[in-house]
């Protein structure tokens, strides 16, 4: 009888290292093929970048603005079909935007979607302007942001000078008596004797009395230049005596330290 031998059943060296050879070269040749698709795909990304960053632009997002029409916007970014969306310069567009007066900052910035993303904050409007011409929108820093109301109410004041004759959108209006005219109406803000509401215009047309119209009985309320509590505290004073006139008062005078003047017609 035969002896058995665990031996017989064991696997020679010489076909274990053929089989780890024959792996060995699956796995590097899977390696190779891999190596070379990625390296055909990225070739074709790159061959697509330049095309990709030489397109025009695509989009124009815009906020901010509450006032300003996108086409105004637009407009002034002044981007021709032969500008590529890589060649823009984000500071130019945002200068050129700048030079509207009813901006008060902008920030352009492009993204990958090769778009624009611009970012505006307005200018507030705080009166109307009325000179000798027309009419116009004024802001905290007394530029003139507009002379077409485009159809928007705005419940604002009306200061009026008629001194001023020629004046154009974007210029800036240095003036004392017209910063006067900003004090009063932030006085007038928070007044329960008379506020801003109950006035329709105020004259600064003369720098040393600037004059009040109140609606809507239209009676002409002259304040001076300075201390406008210590006068808006006498016309409190006054109302008693003044309800009584009101439908025959010319005009109120409050310039006198002693008293109020009440002029009948």
């Amino acid at each position: 009888m035969k002896d058995y031998s665990f031996q017989d059943n064991l696997i020679k060296p010489k076909e274990v290292k053929s089989t780890l050879r024959k792996k060995d070269y699956f796995f590097k040749t899977l390696s190779l093929l891999g190596f070379f698709f990625g390296l055909l795909f990225f070739i074709f990304v790159l061959s697509k970048i330049p095309g990709h960053l030489l397109s025009p632009v695509k989009d124009i997002r815009i906020t901010g603005n509450e006032t300003l029409s996108k086409e105004l916007i637009v407009r002034q970014l002044d981007i021709t079909a032969d500008h590529t969306w890589i060649g823009l310069d984000p500071y130019e567009l945002s200068r050129r935007l700048k030079t509207i007066p009813w901006i008060d900052s902008v920030m352009v910035k492009r993204n990958y979607a090769l778009g624009l993303d611009i970012f505006i904050k307005e200018k507030k409007p705080v009166a109307f302007f009325k000179t000798g011409k027309g009419l116009f929108l004024l802001s905290t820093d007394n530029l003139v942001l507009s002379s077409r109301l485009d159809g928007r109410e705005w419940n604002l004041p009306v200061i009026v000078d008629n001194r001023v004759r020629d004046l154009k959108v974007g210029d800036y209006l240095e003036e004392t008596e017209l910063n006067n005219a900003h004090r009063f109406i932030s006085f007038l803000s928070s007044n329960p004797v008379l506020s801003i509401d109950s006035i329709s215009e105020i004259n600064i047309t003369n720098p040393f009395n600037l004059q009040a119209i109140t609606m809507p009985d239209g009676i002409l309320i002259k304040f001076g230049y300075k201390d406008f509590d210590e006068k808006l505290r006498r016309l409190y004073y006054a109302l008693p005596e003044i309800m009584k006139l009101k439908s025959k008062i010319d005009y109120i005078d409050l310039r006198n330290q002693s008293g109020v003047v009440i002029k009948q017609s």
